[in-house]
């Protein structure tokens, strides 16, 4: 099963899409399929204009971020009842001659900054993790997460590094003798707060969600614009994140 990873991920990405879909056009004309041809590439357009605009992106990202799969608490448990503070990989560059912090992407700078912020008004420990899974497999992120965190002043005695995990799934469970029994304040990016709520039922005493690495700021108001890169990967992220969200529950339904 292992192929279909790859496959789906392949499928989630409208510029991959739309990418497909005018060679398809284009392998029809050459054969002689005007008609199809041109109803691929028209098909291939209103992929990429669609899925390029800025509101259609909020669309997807909205249910994840801020409505109904979104997790939020009450009010953000800061307090001396935090037992961890969890935050799973995110990514680093291993290539290039880049300064260190330029190595950490935008999603693991958000994330591993309010970490460090959060372990300054409480007690608790902090968890990191993350395997071999970068361009150069001989780093571990989990490793280099320990690091940037110490540079912001968290004690190393207070930091766990879990060197494991290629998918969320995995770095959890590589920690999960850590969250046994503890209040645990996970720090992730906001669309995924959904999928990491369902992980940890079973896992902790009780999991609060700090969401981080908004895409959308809520806006549902309507508006054109002419396609944009960002609302591209936008859309791209909201579209992994229900493949997963449907991943995990056919996993745990299995």
């Amino acid at each position: 099963m292992d192929f279909i990873k790859p496959i789906a991920l392949f499928f989630v990405s409208p510029l991959n899409i739309t990418v497909l879909l005018a060679a398809i056009a284009v392998l029809l004309w050459r054969g002689n399929k005007p008609q199809t041809a041109h109803r691929c590439g028209l098909l291939a357009l209103t992929v990429f204009i669609v899925f390029s605009q800025p509101y259609v992106a909020n669309l997807l990202l909205y249910p994840l971020e801020f409505g109904s799969l979104s997790v939020k608490s009450e009010q953000i448990v800061t307090d001396s009842s935090v037992d961890v503070i969890y935050v799973p990989a995110c990514y680093y560059e291993t290539k290039g001659e880049i300064t260190e912090v330029a190595r950490f992407s935008p999603c693991s700078l958000q994330r591993l900054t309010q970490a460090a912020i959060l372990a300054k008004q409480t007690t608790a420990r902090v968890v990191v993790t993350g395997g071999h899974f970068l361009a150069d497999k001989e780093v571990a992120y989990a490793d280099k997460a320990k690091s940037l965190l110490m540079a912001l002043g968290v004690a190393a005695d207070s930091i766990s590094a879990i060197a494991e995990g290629t998918t969320t799934m995995e770095e959890i469970v590589a920690a999960r003798e850590l969250f046994a029994n503890k209040h645990v304040l996970v720090v992730s990016s906001a669309t995924h707060g959904y999928r990491l709520q369902a992980m940890f039922t079973a896992l902790a005493k009780r999991m609060d969600f700090y969401p981080v690495d908004y895409n959308s700021n809520g806006d549902l108001a309507v508006f054109l614009s002419i396609p944009s890169a960002s609302a591209l990967e936008s859309s791209h992220k909201s579209l992994y994140e229900y493949a997963a969200i449907i991943k995990h529950i056919l996993t745990e339904n299995s």
